[in-house]
């Protein structure tokens, strides 16, 4: 079954991939992915349009509504969620963004390749052991440690800014990261 978009990829596979990359988000909480993942389930499959209103969806969540306001404010706010509504007699239209997408990828790239290094760097004998960048030559541990799971926030705040008008169109996909990484 093809997509608009012209992928054979159907739409339950597109509305998993996007929330899985919203719960890589490291801005994105824990209520405000539960909201996300309850509006993705009202997604229509054609036009992807979303019509709950706040109650039901605080009804089903078993939020009050004035949090899930809140969690939606903050889901448009990070770029996920786009909102509209012309005006009282016609219900919230909410529809998902993608945009970040690919910002989500290439930083749990950069985290999957982090801790292989580490992992590498961990596995030979101490003496073997170069020494990097803030590491002491007596512990050869870093100062301050530094877990594989960690990347400063700010590094995706920085990519996610990155993201121009016009280079929203043209963004490097995960697969193009590796190749330029790999040397291929």
């Amino acid at each position: 079954m093809a997509k608009p978009d012209g992928s054979n990829r159907t739409f339950a596979s597109q509305k998993f991939e996007l929330l899985d990359a919203i719960s890589m988000d490291p801005r994105v909480t824990a209520s405000e992915f539960r909201v996300a993942f309850r509006l993705m389930q009202h997604a229509n499959a054609e036009t992807g349009a979303i019509f709950p209103s706040q109650d039901r969806l605080a009804s089903q969540i078993g939020m009050k509504e004035r949090t899930v306001r809140f969690c939606i404010k903050e889901l448009v706010g990070k770029g996920w969620l786009k909102s509209s509504r012309p005006n009282r007699r016609i219900a919230n239209f909410y529809q998902f963004e993608t945009k970040h997408m690919n910002a989500i990828l290439d930083r749990q790239i950069m985290l999957n390749e982090a801790r292989k290094e580490e992992r590498v760097t961990r596995s030979k004998p101490r003496r073997e052991r170069q020494l990097h960048a803030g590491q002491t030559a007596v512990s050869g541990n870093r100062m301050p440690v530094v877990s594989g799971n960690y990347m400063p926030v700010n590094t995706l705040s920085k990519h996610l800014k990155n993201l121009g008008s016009e280079e929203r169109d043209q963004q490097p996909t995960a697969s193009s990261y590796l190749s330029a990484t790999r040397g291929t």
